[in-house]
Protein backbone atom coordinates (compact mmCIF):
# COMPACT_ATOMS: atom_id res chain seq x y z
CA UNK A 1 0.00 0.00 0.00
CA UNK A 2 2.92 2.38 0.86
CA UNK A 3 4.15 1.73 -2.73
CA UNK A 4 1.31 2.35 -4.02
CA UNK A 5 1.19 5.71 -2.65
CA UNK A 6 4.89 6.62 -3.63
CA UNK A 7 4.56 5.27 -7.11
CA UNK A 8 0.85 6.63 -7.71
CA UNK A 9 -0.72 3.54 -8.75
CA UNK A 10 -3.27 1.14 -7.18
CA UNK A 11 -2.33 -1.67 -4.91
CA UNK A 12 -3.85 -4.48 -8.10
CA UNK A 13 -1.27 -2.84 -10.59
CA UNK A 14 1.41 -3.61 -8.22
CA UNK A 15 0.63 -7.55 -8.23
CA UNK A 16 3.13 -7.85 -10.45
CA UNK A 17 6.01 -6.65 -8.86
CA UNK A 18 4.46 -8.33 -4.73
CA UNK A 19 4.75 -11.64 -6.98
CA UNK A 20 8.29 -10.76 -7.25
CA UNK A 21 9.06 -9.85 -4.28
CA UNK A 22 7.92 -12.83 -2.94
CA UNK A 23 9.91 -14.80 -5.33
CA UNK A 24 13.15 -12.86 -4.38
CA UNK A 25 12.43 -13.28 -0.76
CA UNK A 26 12.08 -17.30 -1.30
CA UNK A 27 15.73 -17.47 -2.35
CA UNK A 28 17.28 -14.95 -0.04
CA UNK A 29 18.05 -14.34 3.72
CA UNK A 30 15.83 -11.44 3.63
CA UNK A 31 12.20 -11.69 4.11
CA UNK A 32 9.53 -10.46 1.63
CA UNK A 33 9.19 -7.16 3.71
CA UNK A 34 12.90 -6.47 3.62
CA UNK A 35 12.72 -6.81 0.20
CA UNK A 36 10.23 -4.85 -0.64
CA UNK A 37 11.30 -1.95 1.43
CA UNK A 38 13.96 -2.27 -0.88
CA UNK A 39 11.44 -1.62 -4.03
CA UNK A 40 9.92 1.17 -2.03
CA UNK A 41 13.44 2.87 -1.65
CA UNK A 42 14.10 2.07 -5.31
CA UNK A 43 10.53 4.07 -6.31
CA UNK A 44 11.75 6.53 -4.25
CA UNK A 45 14.95 6.30 -6.63
CA UNK A 46 12.76 7.04 -9.59
CA UNK A 47 12.04 4.25 -10.86
CA UNK A 48 9.65 2.46 -12.92
CA UNK A 49 7.11 -0.53 -11.58
CA UNK A 50 9.33 -2.66 -14.67
CA UNK A 51 12.25 -1.35 -14.08
CA UNK A 52 11.87 -2.35 -9.83
CA UNK A 53 10.90 -5.82 -11.24
CA UNK A 54 14.59 -6.08 -13.21
CA UNK A 55 16.28 -4.82 -10.22
CA UNK A 56 15.07 -6.21 -7.07
CA UNK A 57 17.20 -9.85 -7.50
CA UNK A 58 20.34 -8.22 -8.19
CA UNK A 59 20.23 -5.33 -5.68
CA UNK A 60 19.16 -8.13 -3.40
CA UNK A 61 22.18 -10.58 -3.99
CA UNK A 62 24.54 -7.85 -4.32
CA UNK A 63 23.61 -6.40 -0.59
CA UNK A 64 23.65 -9.89 0.76
CA UNK A 65 27.24 -10.31 -1.38
CA UNK A 66 28.82 -6.69 0.19
CA UNK A 67 27.20 -7.13 3.04
CA UNK A 68 25.17 -3.47 3.03
CA UNK A 69 21.92 -2.59 3.48
CA UNK A 70 19.31 -3.28 0.45
CA UNK A 71 18.59 0.58 -0.12
CA UNK A 72 22.65 1.19 -0.60
CA UNK A 73 22.64 -1.59 -2.60
CA UNK A 74 19.99 -0.37 -4.81
CA UNK A 75 21.34 3.21 -4.27
CA UNK A 76 24.62 2.01 -5.81
CA UNK A 77 23.53 -0.15 -8.57
CA UNK A 78 21.16 2.65 -10.10
CA UNK A 79 23.47 5.06 -9.63
CA UNK A 80 26.06 2.76 -11.84
CA UNK A 81 23.80 1.84 -14.57
CA UNK A 82 22.84 5.69 -15.00
CA UNK A 83 26.56 6.84 -15.20
CA UNK A 84 27.25 4.07 -17.75
CA UNK A 85 23.62 4.86 -19.22
CA UNK A 86 22.63 1.36 -19.08
CA UNK A 87 19.27 0.31 -18.34
CA UNK A 88 17.77 -1.93 -15.62
CA UNK A 89 17.68 -4.88 -17.89
CA UNK A 90 21.39 -4.91 -17.60
CA UNK A 91 21.58 -4.97 -13.95
CA UNK A 92 22.41 -8.31 -13.51
CA UNK A 93 25.45 -8.04 -15.32
CA UNK A 94 26.73 -4.85 -13.79
CA UNK A 95 26.15 -6.54 -10.22
CA UNK A 96 27.98 -9.13 -11.56
CA UNK A 97 30.91 -7.19 -12.84
CA UNK A 98 31.00 -4.98 -9.30
CA UNK A 99 30.99 -8.54 -7.16
CA UNK A 100 33.60 -9.34 -9.23
CA UNK A 101 35.61 -6.02 -8.48
CA UNK A 102 35.06 -6.84 -4.80
CA UNK A 103 36.72 -10.03 -4.90
CA UNK A 104 39.30 -9.22 -7.28
CA UNK A 105 40.79 -6.25 -5.29
CA UNK A 106 41.21 -4.30 -2.38
CA UNK A 107 38.17 -2.34 -2.42
CA UNK A 108 34.88 -3.27 -0.54
CA UNK A 109 31.65 -1.64 -0.77
CA UNK A 110 32.03 1.62 0.46
CA UNK A 111 35.27 2.16 -1.28
CA UNK A 112 33.59 1.25 -4.52
CA UNK A 113 30.97 3.96 -3.55
CA UNK A 114 33.25 6.48 -2.66
CA UNK A 115 36.01 6.59 -5.37
CA UNK A 116 33.68 5.52 -8.11
CA UNK A 117 31.25 8.48 -8.45
CA UNK A 118 34.09 10.57 -9.22
CA UNK A 119 35.33 7.97 -11.85
CA UNK A 120 31.81 6.40 -13.94
CA UNK A 121 31.19 9.30 -15.42
CA UNK A 122 34.18 10.08 -17.05
CA UNK A 123 35.06 6.39 -17.73
CA UNK A 124 31.43 6.35 -20.20
CA UNK A 125 32.81 9.94 -22.00
CA UNK A 126 36.14 7.91 -22.72
CA UNK A 127 34.37 4.97 -23.87
CA UNK A 128 36.04 2.63 -20.51
CA UNK A 129 34.16 0.29 -18.82
CA UNK A 130 33.23 -0.25 -15.27
CA UNK A 131 35.87 -3.42 -15.55
CA UNK A 132 38.59 -0.59 -16.36
CA UNK A 133 37.36 1.69 -14.39
CA UNK A 134 37.80 -1.23 -11.03
CA UNK A 135 40.69 -1.76 -11.84
CA UNK A 136 42.39 1.43 -12.23
CA UNK A 137 40.82 2.35 -8.43
CA UNK A 138 41.89 -1.15 -7.43
CA UNK A 139 45.49 -0.69 -8.11
CA UNK A 140 45.66 3.04 -6.70
CA UNK A 141 44.31 1.58 -3.59
CA UNK A 142 47.01 -1.36 -3.05
CA UNK A 143 49.41 1.20 -3.67
CA UNK A 144 48.74 2.84 -0.66
CA UNK A 145 46.31 5.81 -2.33
CA UNK A 146 42.65 6.10 -0.52
CA UNK A 147 40.45 4.74 -3.00
CA UNK A 148 37.78 8.40 -2.43
CA UNK A 149 41.03 10.01 -2.79
CA UNK A 150 42.26 8.16 -6.24
CA UNK A 151 38.50 8.36 -7.52
CA UNK A 152 38.91 12.24 -7.27
CA UNK A 153 42.16 12.73 -8.41
CA UNK A 154 41.92 10.57 -11.60
CA UNK A 155 38.56 11.97 -12.27
CA UNK A 156 39.79 15.65 -12.24
CA UNK A 157 42.88 14.54 -14.09
CA UNK A 158 41.44 12.73 -16.68
CA UNK A 159 39.46 16.27 -17.30
CA UNK A 160 42.65 18.23 -17.34
CA UNK A 161 43.70 15.63 -19.84
CA UNK A 162 41.16 15.62 -22.31
CA UNK A 163 40.32 19.25 -22.48
CA UNK A 164 44.30 19.23 -23.68
CA UNK A 165 43.26 16.41 -26.61
CA UNK A 166 45.49 13.86 -24.51
CA UNK A 167 44.08 10.18 -23.22
CA UNK A 168 45.29 8.65 -19.97
CA UNK A 169 47.10 6.08 -22.17
CA UNK A 170 48.85 8.98 -23.79
CA UNK A 171 50.17 10.58 -21.01
CA UNK A 172 50.82 7.21 -18.80
CA UNK A 173 53.16 5.94 -21.77
CA UNK A 174 54.82 9.70 -22.02
CA UNK A 175 56.14 9.22 -17.60
CA UNK A 176 56.90 5.65 -18.77
CA UNK A 177 59.31 7.01 -21.51
CA UNK A 178 61.13 9.55 -19.18
CA UNK A 179 61.95 6.65 -16.28
CA UNK A 180 63.19 4.76 -19.34
CA UNK A 181 65.44 7.49 -20.08
CA UNK A 182 66.42 7.67 -16.30
CA UNK A 183 65.39 10.90 -15.49
CA UNK A 184 65.30 12.06 -11.82
CA UNK A 185 62.42 11.47 -9.27
CA UNK A 186 62.38 15.44 -8.91
CA UNK A 187 62.39 15.78 -12.84
CA UNK A 188 59.74 12.85 -13.31
CA UNK A 189 57.55 14.39 -10.45
CA UNK A 190 57.34 17.67 -12.44
CA UNK A 191 56.58 15.46 -15.65
CA UNK A 192 53.69 13.74 -14.23
CA UNK A 193 52.51 17.47 -12.32
CA UNK A 194 52.42 18.84 -16.21
CA UNK A 195 50.70 15.77 -17.11
CA UNK A 196 47.77 15.28 -14.47
CA UNK A 197 48.08 18.17 -12.66
CA UNK A 198 50.37 19.15 -8.83
CA UNK A 199 47.86 17.31 -6.69
CA UNK A 200 47.29 14.12 -9.19
CA UNK A 201 50.85 13.27 -9.76
CA UNK A 202 51.30 10.54 -7.80
CA UNK A 203 48.24 8.94 -9.31
CA UNK A 204 50.08 9.33 -12.80
CA UNK A 205 53.44 7.72 -11.61
CA UNK A 206 51.69 4.58 -9.95
CA UNK A 207 49.27 4.22 -13.01
CA UNK A 208 52.30 4.31 -14.83
CA UNK A 209 54.19 1.80 -13.08
CA UNK A 210 51.39 -0.46 -13.42
CA UNK A 211 50.35 0.20 -17.02
CA UNK A 212 50.31 -4.20 -17.87
CA UNK A 213 48.13 -4.66 -15.16
CA UNK A 214 45.51 -2.16 -16.02
CA UNK A 215 44.34 -3.49 -19.36
CA UNK A 216 45.13 -7.16 -17.75
CA UNK A 217 43.23 -6.55 -14.45
CA UNK A 218 40.28 -4.96 -16.84
CA UNK A 219 40.39 -8.20 -18.80
CA UNK A 220 40.31 -10.91 -15.59
CA UNK A 221 37.25 -8.60 -14.18
CA UNK A 222 35.62 -8.82 -17.49
CA UNK A 223 36.09 -12.94 -17.91
CA UNK A 224 35.18 -14.09 -13.99
CA UNK A 225 31.40 -14.02 -14.66
CA UNK A 226 29.58 -15.30 -12.22
CA UNK A 227 31.39 -13.82 -9.32
CA UNK A 228 27.94 -12.69 -7.39
CA UNK A 229 26.51 -15.65 -6.92
CA UNK A 230 29.80 -16.96 -6.02
CA UNK A 231 29.90 -14.02 -3.42
CA UNK A 232 25.99 -14.72 -2.54
CA UNK A 233 26.46 -18.68 -2.09
CA UNK A 234 29.75 -18.00 0.40
CA UNK A 235 27.59 -16.04 2.96
CA UNK A 236 24.62 -18.18 2.30
CA UNK A 237 26.77 -21.19 3.71
CA UNK A 238 26.47 -20.53 7.56
CA UNK A 239 23.90 -22.41 9.54
CA UNK A 240 22.32 -19.02 10.45
CA UNK A 241 21.68 -18.03 7.13
CA UNK A 242 20.42 -21.54 6.26
CA UNK A 243 17.88 -20.96 9.73
CA UNK A 244 16.46 -17.60 7.27
CA UNK A 245 16.05 -19.10 4.49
Amino acid sequence: TNMAAIANETRSDLSGLEDEIRRVAKVSINTAVEVAKTATALFALGQSKSQIENLLEPVTNLSIGLKTTSAEAGEFLVQTLNAFGASSEEAGKYADVIATIRTSTSLDFQKMRDSFQYLTPISRILNKDLAYTGAVIGILADNGLKAEQAGRLLGTAQQKLAKEGRSLAEALEEVNDAQKRGVKEVELLKIASDLFGKQAAKVGVVLANNVDAIEKNSQAIRDNGGALDDLVNQQLESLDAKLKI
